[in-house]
């Protein structure tokens, strides 16, 4: 463990130069109709939303998880380019707040009415669980994908994702079976 913890020490100063330099690799390495994306993104603002804001995840009992999220989210379009043109991000922390607060509020609540039962893990409570954890899977893997293209410009024009949790979460139980 003491290893361990040295390695992640040690390489966690070069955490950010390998997020900028891969995110830089793919971007310019990318083109669409003979125009190349590009990557702006420094190592000091891969540091603070890499580093420096997960550190405040313990302190914060999560709390802070949801803005962390987005502000990734944002630190990754808003450095984009296609061409000359920079990317934009609309979505607020609010909105990533929301999307947390929709996948707790049923948990809870499920949470809350085992114990008012007086069982926390029979058979049907555990199938429960394993359902609700693979549709809030599915559902923050979708809505997630869906804010962030719908939320981003690029030179005043925006994007449409409308991926269906249903559809996404019947791909990943049938590949979950699958394996």
């Amino acid at each position: 463990p003491l290893f361990g913890l040295i390695l992640v020490l040690a390489f966690m100063p070069a955490f950010p130069w390998f997020v900028v330099r891969a995110l830089t690799f793919n971007a310019r390495n990318s083109a669409l109709r003979n125009i190349r994306f590009n990557f702006h993104g420094t190592y000091l603002d891969a540091a603070k939303v890499f580093i420096f804001w997960p550190m405040l995840i313990p302190f914060t009992l999560g709390i802070i998880a949801p803005y962390l999220f987005y502000r990734q989210k944002k630190f990754l379009v808003e450095n984009s380019a296609y061409g000359t043109a920079r990317f934009g991000f609309q979505a607020t922390a609010k909105d990533y707040y929301l999307l947390v607060l929709m996948i707790m509020a049923p948990f809870v609540l499920c949470v809350i009415a085992a114990i008012a039962a007086g069982y926390l893990f029979p058979p049907a409570m555990v199938l429960t669980i394993a359902a609700f954890y693979l549709y809030a899977m599915a559902y923050f893997a979708v809505k997630s994908h869906n804010l962030l293209y719908n939320s981003s410009m690029l030179s005043g024009h925006g994007f449409k994702a409308r991926m269906a949790i249903k559809d996404y979460a019947l791909i990943v139980i049938t590949n979950t079976l699958a394996t």
